[in-house]
């Protein structure tokens, strides 16, 4: 009932941002701002977009090594899977798929799975609030602008506290969970504590001071290559800013679509463009041209790629159902994002 309500939710808002986006709009100004498109810049943009995602890939790769070192090619599939679910499914149900699709694949525990694509998250909210953050610190913003940097610098310091908490706190959360259980049917014993030590091993990663770094420098690369996709989107119809403007657009626009809204952000993706691109003087009809483009540019191969790997592990049809029947028993452990 709760994702349905979200997705119904999600549905009216991505409408509403829709018209919100295109208002102020007219068609001959959108028109006249995608007429003089530079393909070669938009096929570097995907480009530098499907870098992106080999770099995601090697970060989830490092994630999962705890439990097992598995072959690139598999970890990228699964990757492109998950892309492919989120396009397409409501929910955001992209991120527990792929847990149920390599976990099957591999025979790994869903919740160690469940787990890696938590720090994921966790690394990526990190760094995107970083990324708020820095263009406060070095450019000229309006002040909404400025003040979602500094929120961006406080909320950066409570993750960070909150990932501490987490990993310090292993005994006294297995505490509380036991006694849990005992208020629970005998043949659920044991059940809390375990899919915890999973999740919790899930997350270990952020425990290794040696990889850790590793994984924040693969994150901010992440994230750099995809303002470079988008510099170069922009490029392709004639606008411009700084690298470092560009980082701040993708930081508060990727943070603006934890909001529930339909498979694919459509609505709110161009909404939440228009308004980062504000902050930097750009203008709304370059930006809602942007965001389209932008947007197709890595929906599409996204999508592509992942409905190709989603045939090849046999996900769709009734595989597809039985993973989304588990969905729902493990999807709140997955912050969206």
């Amino acid at each position: 009932m709760k994702r349905r309500v979200l997705f119904v939710l999600g549905i009216v808002l991505s409408c509403l941002f829709l018209y919100l986006a295109f208002r102020r709009v007219s068609i001959e100004e959108l028109r006249l701002a995608l007429a003089e498109t530079h393909w070669a810049w938009l096929v570097a943009s995907v480009g530098a977009m499907l870098l992106d995602y080999c770099f995601m890939a090697v970060r989830w790769q490092l994630l999962l090594r705890p439990e097992r070192r598995l072959p690139y090619p598999t970890v990228f599939a699964v990757l492109t899977i998950g892309f492919f679910a989120n396009n397409v499914l409501p929910a955001r149900a992209g991120e527990v798929l792929r847990a149920y699709a390599l976990g099957r694949k591999e025979g790994m525990s869903k919740s160690f799975c469940l787990g890696s694509i938590v720090v994921e998250r966790g690394l990526d909210l990190v760094v995107l609030l970083a990324f708020v953050f820095l263009g406060g610190l070095f450019i000229p913003l309006p002040g909404w602008a400025h003040g979602l940097s500094e929120l961006a610098g406080v909320l950066l310091v409570l993750v960070v506290v909150v990932f501490a908490v987490v990993l310090a706190g292993e005994a006294r959360v297995e505490g509380v969970l036991a006694r849990l259980e005992r208020a629970m049917p005998s043949r659920k014993s044991g059940f809390l504590v375990a899919k915890f030590r999973g999740f919790r091993s899930g997350i270990s990663s952020v425990a290794n001071w040696r990889l850790l770094p590793v994984l924040l420098a693969l994150s901010a690369c992440v994230w750099a290559l995809n303002a470079t996709s988008g510099l170069l989107a922009l490029r392709s119809i004639g606008g411009g800013t700084s690298l470092l403007g560009m980082i701040f657009v993708i930081g508060a626009v990727n943070l603006g679509l934890i909001v529930p809204s339909s498979p694919g952000f459509v609505g709110t993706y161009q909404w939440l463009c228009i308004h980062a691109m504000a902050a930097l003087g750009i203008a709304e009809p370059v930006a809602l041209a942007f965001s389209l483009l932008f947007h197709a540019s890595w929906y599409l191969p996204s999508t592509v790629i992942g409905f190709v790997a989603a045939l090849r592990y046999n996900l769709l049809g009734s595989g597809r159902l039985s993973a989304t029947q588990e969905a729902p028993e493990e999807a709140a452990e997955v912050p969206s994002l």
